[in-house]
């Protein structure tokens, strides 16, 4: 199935200022309108019946990562697309990513990659800071820490960036079927 949708330089230009000016508008709009449309299809097949607001919202967020917005850049996005403040837009983001958690099992696999790869080292102490801003990952990748003999990360002082031995980030990274990543002090 197509679906044409105009597209102005007008929309184009009141999404960016909805995104704070991040991102390609047209892309983040055939995200919008994939999404829009699975929504649609979703609620008029009877797949699902949301009962709540919260329903709506969660199943939302899903079907917008669904359709390519990244983890990363889903705060953000969410938070200009529902009008609403980036630590709201957090918490929704949190609960949809949790609550569709194994639908949603590449573009988690995806955002700890994303966040592994982010990471830069510490120089002198043989150590890797990870700045791990959504919730859900953050818990995904402590909870895999927990079940082994893995140094445990620390928590900086520094919002949501954790600092992480050596030895753990490289078994996160085997984890994530990612190469190994050599310290420049090693």
């Amino acid at each position: 199935m197509k679906v044409d949708v105009d597209f102005s330089d007008e929309d184009a230009q009141r999404l960016k200022t909805a995104v704070l000016g991040k991102g390609d508008p047209k892309r983040i709009a055939g995200i919008v309108a994939q999404a829009g449309a699975a929504e649609g299809l979703a609620y008029a097949t009877g797949r699902v019946v949301p009962t709540t607001i919260t329903d709506l919202r969660d199943y939302r967020i899903y079907c917008l990562l669904n359709a390519g917005m990244t983890v990363g850049e889903a705060e953000r996005l969410v938070a200009g697309l529902f009008k609403i403040s980036g630590s709201r837009a957090r918490g929704l983001v949190d609960r949809a990513v949790a609550r569709y958690s194994v639908e949603l099992g590449v573009v988690i696999h995806d955002g700890i990659t994303a966040l592994l790869e982010s990471a830069r080292p510490v120089k002198a102490n043989l150590r890797w800071e990870v700045p791990m801003p959504i919730a859900f990952l953050q818990e995904r990748v402590l909870e895999s820490l927990r079940e082994t003999e893995q140094p445990d990360p620390e928590k900086t002082n520094r919002g949501s960036v954790w600092s992480f031995p050596n030895e753990t980030y490289q078994w996160l990274r085997e984890e994530a079927e990612l190469a190994a990543r050599a310290h420049p002090d090693a």
